[in-house]
């Protein structure tokens, strides 16, 4: 049988070397680079590529090259399965409403692995397009992308001797943006890329990266512009537009779009949705405790797609008796494959470690809200919440969509995107965040409440906290702090905390206690004042 199979017309159609025309040009379904049919006399037509000297990992693992010494064909199951997934995983990051950048996030590593790498003093060295960054590996958790570079290299140094998972995780390094064939999940936050030869499905949002702001055009295909991504390196500036896809229905045109670009357009998708015990989510990563050696996660199955997981003898295939599947947390990635469509067909998922300490620190995402006056600077929401009252009008800004309410004795007084004008005393102004909750304002009159806050005995603060029952947002990185503190010093406060920490929530009205709380101990801890 011929090394290429067969070809990717302009139609998203599957082309057999025999039903080929001379000199047109066919997608390899392998590694998606063109390929060419050679008409042959003695022998059976097949497709080749043309000929590259200097091939990227992506171009090694297919069947239809070969080549010698270092740029030999790549034939390891695990190896393949990493660079399909494009290397290390390239996530499209939303840092603002409206403005993206590329980052390579580094997978986790075993325990032990990462000790060895630490007590040798490993670097690692990125070169993109010629110009190399060393990074400890101690601090290392992603890298920004810079250009628009086919392959960029990922070399550790100073390594007593090799790490088979080193150089399947990292040292494949990353495949570069590409335009033309890149699909990413979306998610509020951005999104990371969907693996060649994966499932794209009807009706769910993804994103795409253009080189220019003209919206595309196919048929039964919605696209909005979402924002810009620039590359900003030593060969200048470029910018790139990020758009939203969601195909509405399959026909003829949005199947030969998505196989186009290397990939499968189905209606439904099969979920891996964990279940039991918690765990912290972060891109493909799903992060639980130390303690925490097995877990339950809940297949649901719509296709003949079928589970993997990588092991010390290469995949080995899930056994699943029902819906329900079990499996070890420490350094387990899990593939969801579709071999019917592509026997490259090898979806990372998720990637199970206890190697992040996100449940000592944990890195949510907290909108940053602020207001500002006609005539004062900008200040965040939850500072200084009484000098509200006395602007004339205020503008609310954040790096996500919110709304505005004025309410007065429980009815809504006036609704606004951004500004408030002429807010009363007896008045509260809701700004909503959506996913991220509410947060209410209302002028304090309680004198007690206001002794308090001159007040640094932190009993006092225990008293009003108990007493917040306003809507909750997410707890970040200062409430940890102080949490840790009461671990030690407060009973009573620790008790009050904790149940918040294992909502990973807290009411917006205790937010201005515990910075005050904070700053308290910050004094005591230089030597200034004293927390009981």
């Amino acid at each position: 049988m011929a090394s290429i199979e067969y070809g990717i017309d302009g139609y998203g159609r599957k082309i057999y070397a025999k039903e080929a025309y001379s000199g047109r040009t066919y997608t390899c379904p392998y590694c998606s680079e063109e390929i060419h049919v050679r008409k042959c006399y003695d022998r059976d037509d097949y497709f080749a590529h043309r000929s590259i000297s200097n091939r990227t990992p992506q171009q090694m693992i297919c069947p239809g090259y070969t080549g010698k010494g270092a740029y030999k064909r790549i034939e390891g199951t695990v190896d393949k399965v990493f660079i399909t997934n494009g290397g290390l995983p390239l996530y499209l990051c939303a840092y603002d409403s409206s403005r993206y950048q590329l980052s390579a996030y580094f997978p986790p590593l075993r325990q032990e692995n990462m000790k060895l790498l630490d007590d040798w003093g490993v670097k690692v060295i990125v070169s993109e397009y010629g110009k190399q960054e060393e990074y400890s590996v101690n601090n290392l958790r992603y890298y920004r992308v810079k250009t628009t570079a086919d392959w960029i290299k990922v070399k550790c140094s100073n390594m007593k001797y090799s790490i088979l998972e080193v150089q399947q995780k990292w040292e494949w390094g990353i495949r570069g943006l590409d335009c033309d064939k890149d699909i990413f999940h979306s998610h509020y936050d951005g999104g990371y890329r969907v693996a060649l030869h994966s499932n794209i499905v009807v009706g769910k949002e993804y994103l795409i990266v253009k080189g220019n702001e003209n919206f595309p055009t196919v048929k039964k295909v919605e696209f909005h512009r979402k924002g810009i991504l620039k590359f900003t390196n030593l060969y200048g500036k470029r910018e790139y537009y990020v758009f939203s896809m969601k195909i509405i229905s399959a026909n003829q045109d949005t199947i030969a779009y998505i196989q186009n670009k290397g990939y499968q357009l189905i209606e439904q998708n099969d979920e891996i949705i964990p279940m039991w015990p918690p765990a912290v989510i972060e891109g493909k990563e799903l992060i639980y405790r130390s303690k925490e050696n097995k877990a339950f996660l809940y297949h649901d199955k719509r296709s003949e797609q079928r589970i993997f997981n990588v092991s010390d003898y290469g995949l080995s295939a899930i056994t699943e008796n029902d819906d329900v599947f079990e499996t070890i947390t420490d350094d387990k990635t899990l593939i969801l494959s579709d071999y019917q469509f592509n026997s490259y067909s090898n979806e990372i998922r998720f990637m199970l470690t206890q190697t992040r300490d996100n449940f000592e620190k944990e890195n949510l995402f907290v909108p940053s809200v602020f207001w500002k006056g006609e005539d004062t600077e900008t200040r965040s929401i939850s500072s200084e919440q009484e000098k509200i009252y006395k602007e004339k009008k205020i503008i609310v800004s954040s790096e996500i969509d919110l709304d505005l309410c004025v309410l007065q004795k429980n009815y809504l007084k006036i609704s606004s995107k951004r500004i408030v004008e002429n807010l009363k005393g007896n008045q509260k102004l809701v700004i909503d965040l959506g996913m991220y909750g509410k947060i209410w304002i209302e002028k304090e009159d309680n004198k007690n409440l206001q002794n308090l806050e001159n007040n640094v005995d932190i009993d006092n603060y225990i008293k009003v906290i108990r007493c917040c029952k306003s809507i909750e947002v997410p707890i970040n990185n200062e409430f940890l702090d102080i949490f840790e503190y009461a671990k030690k010093n407060s009973k009573e406060l620790y008790k009050i905390m904790y149940q918040w920490f294992l909502k990973k929530r807290m009411p917006a009205g205790a937010i201005k206690y515990m910075y005050r709380i904070k700053e308290n101990i910050i004094n005591e801890q230089s030597g200034y004042g004293n927390i009981g």
